[in-house]
């Protein structure tokens, strides 16, 4: 079976995007004997990955503008159509409306998948076309559709993204972590707001804020220097550590040696992020709807109160070495159960291989 594969772009260093290259591989791996076949908007540095993969980058990297990537896109449709039996449109969902009348015209399965609690216009065109969507959990998509809704998870390396083999000793500087793109809708600040409470225990007095990721967007940057400036402000500098932006094989150390990792988010999807922290053993705690019937209820905040995420902190940090353990052990058999980038490649190509 040959599939093609529509996705923004392929970069295994890209802090957004390289999680790409371990779809791409999973993809590959299971469709051995056939062809993945993949159109991209960008392509940066691309993994080692198996003879049977083929790539077509409509070349934002070189400068293209917006029409010759269309036309390119087109080009390269009518290039790979005939030899695929499905399309499988990842992440941007103006690809299967690209490609849905060429999928129509020559009986192509075409599926989307989606994972983001907004419904927008796009979307809601999209299902003029598609044979169906697939999305990390029902709470990732929330367009009321006839189109089957195939929930699969989100897709977690769980052979990448793994716990510690030594546990670590822990240190005298409690590490507190979060990841993911800096918006206000993440909540940085509020999260920020429970350090004046916190350092008053000694157990907190050197305690380490890490923040991985950046902004995207002119908007988002206003919001991260008001952070900034507001640690600087504060005098807690030296509490709090901006790491930037970082492909997601190097987040892997940081998650392994946070005591906990927060997730603030207000976007009511499911956030990979979370995830990866809870496959690698870390407690997490978030206010994040989406988690709310995931995680165990004592790691659910109700609120983001600074106080109340100051209460929540320290409840767990008190925790015994071993409850700390059995949670951590627990969390990754969610993901390990629920979420594993093997499993959700599969049951996406089971639905190029069911003939109803």
């Amino acid at each position: 079976m040959n599939i093609l594969f529509l996705t923004r772009k392929v970069d295994s260093d890209d802090d957004a995007a390289s999680f790409v290259s371990d779809w791409i591989r999973e993809f590959s791996a299971q469709l051995a004997g056939g062809k993945l076949i993949v159109i991209c908007q960008e392509m940066g540095r691309v993994p080692a990955l198996g003879e049977n993969v083929e790539f077509y980058s409509l070349g934002k990297e070189r400068g293209y503008g917006k029409v010759k990537q269309l036309l390119l896109f087109q080009k390269y449709l009518l290039l790979n159509i005939r030899r695929v039996q499905g399309v499988f449109a990842h992440m941007i969902q103006h690809y299967s409306l690209m490609a849905g009348p060429w999928c129509f015209l020559f009986r192509k399965r075409l599926f989307q998948w989606y994972v983001h609690k907004d419904v927008n216009t796009l979307l809601r065109l999209s299902t003029l076309f598609v044979d169906g969507f697939v999305s990390a959990s029902q709470e990732s998509f929330r367009l009321r559709t006839k189109r089957p809704v195939h929930i699969f998870g989100h897709a977690i390396n769980i052979d990448q993204f793994i716990p510690l083999k030594v546990a670590d000793a822990g240190s005298s500087s409690p590490k507190i972590l979060t990841v993911g793109r800096i918006s206000p809708v993440k909540n940085i600040d509020k999260m920020l707001a429970a350090i004046p409470y916190l350092i008053e225990k000694p157990v907190f007095e050197n305690v380490c804020f890490q923040i991985i990721g950046s902004p995207g967007l002119p908007s988002q940057r206003e919001y991260l220097e008001r952070v900034q400036q507001w640690v600087h402000e504060m005098s807690f500098d030296h509490f709090v550590s901006f790491l930037g932006p970082m492909p997601h094989r190097d987040t892997i150390f940081y998650y392994q040696h946070a005591d906990i990792f927060i997730n603030l988010s207000e976007t009511g999807s499911l956030d990979k992020v979370v995830l990866e922290a809870m496959s690698c053993g870390t407690i997490v705690v978030t206010s994040n709807e989406a988690f709310r019937s995931i995680v165990p209820s004592e790691l659910f905040l109700d609120s983001t109160d600074s106080k109340y995420v100051t209460k929540k902190i320290d409840e767990i940090y008190k925790l015994s070495a071993d409850s700390r353990k059995h949670l951590g052990q627990q969390l990754r058999q969610i993901v390990v159960k629920n979420h594993s980038l093997k499993h959700t490649v599969g049951s996406i190509l089971a639905l190029y291989r069911d003939k109803r």
